[in-house]
């Protein structure tokens, strides 16, 4: 009998990894966890970001709530390869013309580069049953035609599995190995959308070799925006790390950074990403940060194009490399940056009125934009923080020195006080008579009036005290 060769005669088809397929809706918003598994009592996922229709003009809330029973929990990392292995074995066998796929284990498991043992084989079934039990509701957030629109389904409809893959028979005509055939059938509305090609090219084989769950998510997300041909994205740290990455929202900006790190650098290293400094990576504008990411021209960074410092100022403001060309070449550098500045004041203070602010910048430089009445130059905010900080450190002084002089006044009256304590009254009595006897004519008039006589004694005999008994000799 002449020798199996399993692999080029069991599986159906040629996997070409480098050329498939990834729905555009499951890469704006995380479908699974970034772990490996959910943590007890974790049985739903919601993400949430604000979007600018074209189709009605306005800026739309989207949202995506991912909800699992608790037998099979939320999709892990390790789902979301699957989810990804199922849609390439779909398109490599008849392009999305039939919502069932016909399929074994063996070769999904040959696809996704895992070990050929019991574990990966009931790896897939937990997925497989996942995927077909976890509900996804999208609302203003599914992208169908030219608008959003909401739906709520599960990806599968339903799996059929034969469990006995392991039992091999052989074709008498062709000498092949035959396996039984498991089966899933995708639902209409993921179906339809990729029948409509709602879907952008995946270098599924690069996908698969990033170490981190992480890197893979960033990826997919990032491979999107950049297929729209704009090399340069910027985005607020927190909305990009909570809502498109999935990180715990409980984490504060450093921490975002730091999570970030490892799959940022990974990217970097493989050539997808432009490297950057941290301090390149991230800028604060107004109160908020914002991370930055410029695609490669390949897997020789270097061979990106020489970035003027103006054009890398727009292009962090989410202007596209060659619009930024265009604008700095356009204007002169002064009009394009005061208009950079009233933008970025305008961001800080009154966000919400840009429903686009990337297209309101490269108009504002166009049309030459008035600044808002209320706006200050950079020069004049400087000039009034000074005036600000000056004014601070003279009131401080003014506040230093006065609780000086109450400190002292305290100081000298709990002197006076001690002094009393330790005088005899026939020592008080000879103070008080001398008190009496240096008092002016003013003083020796209040002396005489019975209503001022007990006070104004006891303010002479205290300089008395003072004179005699100085503060100075007392602390030696």
């Amino acid at each position: 009998m002449a020798r199996e060769k399993p692999t080029a005669q069991i599986l159906r088809f040629k996997p070409d990894p480098g050329n498939a397929r990834d729905e555009l809706n499951l890469c704006e918003f995380p479908l699974a966890l970034l772990s490996s598994r959910a943590p007890d009592g974790c049985n739903k996922l919601t993400f949430t970001d604000k979007v600018w229709d074209e189709s009605r003009q306005k800026a739309v809330q989207r949202s995506l709530l991912v909800t699992a029973p608790t037998h099979y929990g939320l999709p892990t990392a390790k789902d979301e390869e699957v989810l990804l292995g199922l849609i390439h074995l779909t398109e490599q066998q008849h392009q999305f013309r039939e919502p069932t796929v016909y399929f074994t284990r063996y070769e999904l498991i040959k696809l996704l580069g895992w070990n050929q043992g019991a574990k990966s084989y009931n790896r897939i079934r937990e997925s497989l049953a996942r995927w077909k039990s976890v509900t996804l509701d999208y609302r203003h957030a599914w992208r169908r035609s030219d608008s959003w629109v909401s739906e709520i389904f599960s990806l599968i409809d339903n799996v059929t599995l034969c469990e006995g893959e392991t039992q091999r028979t052989i074709d008498k005509d062709s000498n092949q190995i035959n396996l039984p055939l498991s089966s899933f059938t995708w639902n209409r509305i993921f179906f339809e959308s990729m029948q409509r090609k709602h879907f952008k090219k995946l270098d599924f084989g690069f996908y698969l070799q990033l170490e981190t769950a992480t890197a893979k998510r960033l990826f997919r997300f990032l491979d999107k925006r950049f297929g729209s041909g704009r090399m340069h994205w910027e985005f607020d740290l927190q909305e990009f790390a909570f809502e498109h990455i999935g990180l715990a929202r409980t984490y504060n900006s450093g921490k975002i950074k730091e999570k970030l790190r490892p799959a940022i650098e990974e990217l970097e290293q493989e050539g997808y990403l432009v490297p950057r400094t941290r301090e390149e990576r991230y800028v604060k504008r107004g109160k908020q940060w914002r991370v930055n990411f410029t695609r490669a021209s390949g897997k020789a960074v270097d061979a990106q194009p020489h970035t003027r410092p103006l054009d890398a100022d727009l292009m962090q403001r989410g202007v596209s490399r060659q619009l930024a060309e265009e604008l700095a070449a356009a204007f002169d550098d002064e009009a394009v940056s005061r208009q950079i500045a009233v933008f970025d004041w305008i961001m800080e203070n009154d966000r919400e009125s840009l429903k686009n602010p990337a297209g309101y910048l490269v108009e504002s430089i166009r049309g030459d934009f008035q600044p808002p009445a209320e706006y200050k130059t950079p020069a004049e905010r400087a000039a009034a923080e000074q005036r600000l900080q000056q004014r601070k450190v003279v009131e401080l002084k003014a506040k230093q020195i006065e609780n000086s002089e109450q400190q002292a006044v305290m100081a000298e009256r709990a002197h006076i006080e001690a002094i009393r304590e330790k005088l005899s009254v026939a020592d008080l009595h000879k103070l008080e008579q001398a008190a009496m006897k240096a008092a002016d004519p003013e003083q020796q008039q209040a002396l005489s009036l019975p209503t001022f006589r007990t006070m104004q004694l006891r303010l002479l005999v205290d300089k008395q005290i003072l004179q005699r008994y100085p503060m100075a000799e007392c602390c030696l």
